[in-house]
Parts: structure tokens; sequence; C-alpha cells
């Protein structure tokens, strides 16, 4: 659990970091103009970082499910090479679906002059500016969204009902024998 939230920590520090020198140069500065490279970079780390920390966070469902349910193998089940594999896959885990987006923001075009109204550039903010068909960006953009978010959203979902279900089972074993004997003594006396 430590080294997942340590994770998200990290995650958590390069995403401010990728936003903060541009949030205070426009509040300081007044500077609202950016660089198309420097935009990329920007989108990039915006829409990677918080996909990850979603990842991190299912990774985290994942380490409790097997703490709860499968408790004294839980040490075998998530070694240090198995948390390895999973803190790299939470890495990777948007990436792919992210690679498209610099692709069609190329098919676009803009004006000379364009000014992002937030402090931060995303990458809908970016195709409002665009002065041609955008709705494949729109589409593509909506559907990443709802499907990083839909999945980590189900896949946690899934992980504490059968969290929720272990536990369940946990307390009916329990106290199932226990019921049955006080009315084995009740019936004795």
């Amino acid at each position: 659990m430590y080294l997942f939230l340590s994770m998200i920590a990290t995650i958590d520090l390069v995403l401010a970091s990728s936003t903060a020198p541009k949030a205070l140069a426009v509040l300081l500065v007044h500077a609202h103009e950016i660089g198309y490279t420097i935009c990329l970079i920007q989108m990039f780390f915006i829409h990677a970082f918080p996909s990850m920390e979603s990842g991190a966070l299912v990774a985290m469902a994942l380490d409790c499910y097997v703490a709860i349910c499968h408790l004294l193998p839980h040490s075998t089940i998530l070694h240090t090479g198995v948390i390895g594999r999973i803190r790299m896959a939470v890495l990777v885990w948007g990436l792919p679906l992210l690679i498209p987006f610099p692709i069609l923001l190329q098919k676009l075009i803009f004006f000379q002059t364009t000014i992002i109204g937030h402090a931060y550039c995303e990458h809908m903010a970016v195709v409002k500016l665009a002065c041609s068909e955008t709705t494949v960006n729109r589409t593509y953009g909506l559907t990443v969204a709802l499907l990083v978010i839909g999945l980590d959203v189900l896949a946690i979902g899934v992980s504490y009902a059968h969290i929720l279900q272990g536990v369940l089972k946990m307390s009916f074993a329990s106290f199932g024998p226990l019921s049955l004997g006080v009315k084995e003594e009740e019936e004795r006396d």
C-alpha cells in the first residue's frame, strides 16, 4: 500500500510541477500565449498523469482485495516483482490512448494569434481554438476520458464488491457456528 501511495504522491508532484510555471506566468506577468511544442508537452502531462493516478487507485483497490480476501498468502501473491510490474503497467496505462492527441491536433488549422483561456494547455481548450472541423478531436477526447475513467471505476467497483462479498462470507462463517452452539445449549437445558 505504501508503494502505491508514494506513486500517487509522485504523480501529483509531477502534475503540479507541469502546470505551476505556466499558471504563475499567467497570474504574475499575464503571459497567456504558449508555444505549440510546449503546449503539446504540457498537454501530455496534464492528460497522462491523471490516467496514471487513476490506474494507481485501481492498483490500490487490487491490493486491498488481496489483503482482505487472501490475507495469509498476500506476500506471496503481491511480492516485489508483481508490484513492480503493476507499477509499470500503471505508468504505461494511459500512453496508447494519449498518443493520437498530438496527431489529431496537427491536422487542425489555427489562427496566427491564439490565447488559451486557461492557465494550462489541455486538449479541449486547444480544439476550441481551431478554425477547422473538430468533430473527430472532440469525439476522441470524450471517448478517451470516458474509457479511462469508466474502466478504472468499474475495476475499483468490482474489487470492492469482491471485498464486500469476502467480508460477508467471513462474518456468516464465524457467526454461524456460534448461533448453532447457543441453540444447542438452550435445548440441553
